[in-house]
């Protein structure tokens, strides 16, 4: 996982990235405010566009799943 990522979850809440096998949106450890800071961090640190498509609760399940969906736009670690 990249740390530029690692940082902007820690910045939006530290809980996302000590909660390891937990669903975070289940666990309300992130909700749809945070999920779209997420995205806008991402999409300005890594200078990338979501798709609308991929800004669903299931893809904001756990870091991994979040960190997968970003490299689908291109990135590596």
């Amino acid at each position: 996982m990249n740390e530029k990522f690692k940082e902007i979850l820690n910045e939006v809440n530290p809980e996302i990235l000590e909660s390891e096998g937990v669903n975070l949106m289940e666990e309300k450890i992130i909700d749809s405010l945070m999920v779209m800071r997420i995205v806008t961090m991402a999409e300005n640190v890594f200078n990338i566009d979501f798709e609308p498509d991929d800004i669903l609760p299931e893809n904001f399940t756990s870091p991994d799943i979040i960190w997968k969906t970003i490299q689908k736009y291109g990135l590596n670690e």
